[in-house]
């Protein structure tokens, strides 16, 4: 029985062979010029067109054997990806490390089973709902991108389950006695800026990258932020516990009002010189865990620091709006997500009830 048109054929090759029978398919045209592919070579003709039927049941683009980890790298270089911000795209490359098992299986032979197994990694490290959240919302993203590029014909993660939150969990802050514990140290490596964390709630990447053009001396304000439209741009009155900690980093950087010397050039060739240079992310957080150990401190991220401010405000700040402002979130109680010129007392009133 003939082949209906577009529907690809099958051919037998003359001679003798172990696998004479040929399915091919159409691809297109290519200007005037048909454009066929060979899907296989077969020994029976029925499983020729088997393959044809397959073929046409199950795409099969240019990547169909493309691994999971090859799939990533060619979706990270899509504007899916580079647009998003640098945060974003740390917390997928971050959570596409609980596929490493999978991370050289053929994509198209992914099933829900292996997203989920990813799912329970994670729970069974005792990490939280959010990093689950990301795991699976990765996955998504990768099946669905590879459903756009012809790799496959089915998205199995959408049947892929997160644990269920167990209630609200408590989160560590730091106590009255350790943050005592850090004035008695601020000489120490970093502790004052951990305790400028404790009283500004700034969150980290927000002080690794303050200006000193952004710090008010004789009025005692920083004015900066990032990550949200509320916390961009925002005015923080500098508390008075940490104003001699804020005027001794002023006076002593450069740009940055945290910096460090640093070393550069080569010495051999008469280029080496220290300069004052603001710290890495990762490069802070390693001396930011030491200076915790030396002072026999609990070993808390420094993202429990800006935890630490909003619970010490909550508990002794009856000005929820204001504590909102200068932390930097949306207003908990209104709609109002902007404002012209916040009342700076008003916000100082607030800062001073830590």
């Amino acid at each position: 029985m003939k082949r209906s048109n577009g529907a690809g054929s099958i051919y037998k090759m003359a001679g003798k062979r172990r696998k004479p029978w040929v399915a091919r398919v159409v691809l297109g045209y290519d200007g005037n010029t048909l454009v066929r592919k060979i899907v296989g070579y077969y020994a029976e003709k029925h499983e020729a067109e088997l393959a044809i039927s397959l073929y046409y049941a199950m795409p099969s683009g240019d990547d169909q054997y493309i691994t999971l980890e090859a799939l990533f790298e060619k979706w990270k270089a899509t504007r899916a990806f580079t647009e998003l911000s640098k945060g974003t795209q740390d917390n997928y490359t971050a959570a596409f490390k609980f596929f490493a098992e999978f991370h050289k299986t053929q994509f198209a032979k992914l099933r829900a089973s292996h997203w989920q197994k990813a799912i329970d990694l994670a729970e069974s490290r005792g990490l939280s709902h959010s990093t689950m959240t990301k795991i699976k919302a990765l996955s998504g993203i990768l099946s669905e991108y590879a459903l756009a590029e012809d790799i496959v014909s089915k998205a199995y993660y959408k049947t892929v389950r997160i644990p269920r939150q167990s209630g609200k969990k408590e989160i560590p802050t730091f106590t009255d006695l350790e943050i005592a514990k850090l004035f008695q140290h601020t000489n120490d490596s970093l502790v004052d800026t951990i305790l400028i964390l404790i009283y500004t709630g700034m969150r980290i990447s927000e002080l690794l990258t303050l200006v000193k053009a952004n710090v008010d001396i004789d009025n005692m304000l920083i004015a900066g932020g990032a990550k949200t439209e509320a916390g961009r741009d925002r005015v923080i009155p500098i508390h008075k516990k940490i104003q001699p900690l804020i005027l001794r980093r002023f006076a002593d950087g450069e740009m940055y009002l945290v910096e460090y010397v640093k070393e550069v050039g080569n010495k051999k060739q008469g280029t080496k010189r220290t300069i004052r240079a603001p710290y890495r992310y990762e490069y802070y957080c390693d001396l930011y865990y030491a200076a915790l150990e030396r002072l026999d401190i609990r070993r808390l991220t420094p993202h429990k620091a800006r935890h630490t401010f909003f619970t010490r405000m909550s508990e002794r700040c009856k000005d929820k709006k204001a504590m909102a402002m200068v932390g930097g979130h949306s207003d908990p109680a209104f709609t109002e997500k902007t404002y012209v010129q916040p009342d700076v007392e008003r916000l100082r009133k607030a800062i001073e009830c830590l």
